[in-house]
């Protein structure tokens, strides 16, 4: 490797304090950079963070958005989940292929374009849709196409939301709003009814709601929040936003258009649980996301809207701690929609 790529390398782990729970963001800085992950790089990633190797390797072997041969400048992935099928994504991709002179898993000759399938990026209510590049790309059609690409060659590569690229927009999807989620909300009123409350009582006013867990089992949240309360250690809120089933868009759609119910959830389960820390587990195909979500979280940090008893606020650098509740980003987790997997994948920094 050259020496100025291992100092790029060095720059980026530094960026986040060679903080090994940081990793997948080294990792994806890194690719970005690089336009994959050789070798060299994986070996010097572990060696800038000061974890083994084996820890870097099998990090970047699991997650189908890191390249580890050259691909092209621009990776155009284009969703094949089902949904996307019956919305016409094989007129789309035969397109592609006809109008770049490639198939699907190949790169142009000029190594500026590569093709590749994904499964579901949980655009299916505006499907066929796609990721070119980070930017996703939503109702495309067979004639969207050569604009898409003239884009692509007009940048280099590097894609900007511009009038020659259709369709650079993930649209609201809220065809008819409910009654829970989407009913008018006044910040801070949660938190503040909580805040009047014992955590153990807080605790009763989930199971009185009979709430209960989205997954298959169905488990009550008040039950499980009583466990956790009274469980040794060390306490953390994690929301996972990874959901990878084909046609899903929940979490997407509730991050879009209620972001400040999500957190002010997250920050009474941290009361309730005596949590010290909350993280949001947001999957790779919805990093557009991040910027508003940051965004969200500092203006309810000014408001004094992310802390309440039994959050740290500050850590040793003094820096914002459970206030912050940080966006962890894993790349795509296939099948692994499951908290289990995504606690796993927390724990090691991926």
């Amino acid at each position: 490797m050259a020496k100025v790529d291992a100092a790029v390398i060095s720059k980026i782990a530094d960026s986040y304090h060679k903080d090994p729970h940081r990793l997948m963001d080294v990792v994806r800085d890194v690719h970005r950079d690089a336009g994959y992950l050789s070798e060299e790089a994986i070996e010097e990633i572990a060696r800038a963070m000061g974890v083994h190797r084996v820890q870097v390797q099998d990090m970047a072997s699991f997650y189908s958005f890191f390249d580890r041969k050259p691909a092209g400048a621009c990776t155009i992935r284009l969703s094949n989940c089902v949904v996307d099928q019956m919305e016409g994504m094989k007129e789309v991709a035969a397109a592609f292929e006809k109008y770049l002179g490639i198939a699907f898993g190949q790169t142009t000759p000029d190594g500026l374009i590569s093709l590749k399938y994904t499964s579901c990026t949980g655009m299916c209510d505006q499907g066929p849709a796609a990721l070119v590049g980070d930017t996703v790309v939503t109702g495309l059609k067979a004639e969207d196409v050569p604009a898409i690409v003239e884009a692509i060659r007009k940048d280099k590569g590097r894609i900007g939301k511009s009038e020659l690229f259709p369709n650079a927009e993930v649209q609201g999807g809220i065809q008819q709003a409910g009654a829970v989620v989407l009913a008018p909300f006044e910040n801070g009123s949660a938190l503040r009814k909580a805040l009047n409350m014992s955590p153990e009582q807080v605790i009763e006013e989930i199971n009185k709601s009979k709430l209960r867990g989205r997954g298959g089992a169905g488990f009550p949240t008040g039950m499980k929040w009583s466990f956790c309360r009274k469980a040794a250690g060390t306490h953390y809120i994690i929301c996972n936003a990874d959901e990878g089933e084909p046609g899903t868009f929940k979490d997407r759609a509730i991050m879009t258009e209620t972001p400040d119910l999500l957190f002010e959830g997250m920050t009474v389960a941290g009361y309730a649980l005596g949590a010290k820390e909350g993280l949001l587990y947001l999957r790779a195909e919805y990093s557009y996301l991040w910027p508003r979500l940051e965004q969200v979280l500092a203006r309810r940090r000014r408001h004094g809207l992310c802390q309440s008893p039994g959050w740290d606020t500050q850590n040793g650098a003094g820096q914002p701690r459970g206030s912050r509740h940080p966006c962890h980003s894993g790349e795509r987790l296939v099948g692994a929609g499951r908290t289990g997997i995504s606690l796993f994948s927390l724990q090691r920094g991926q």
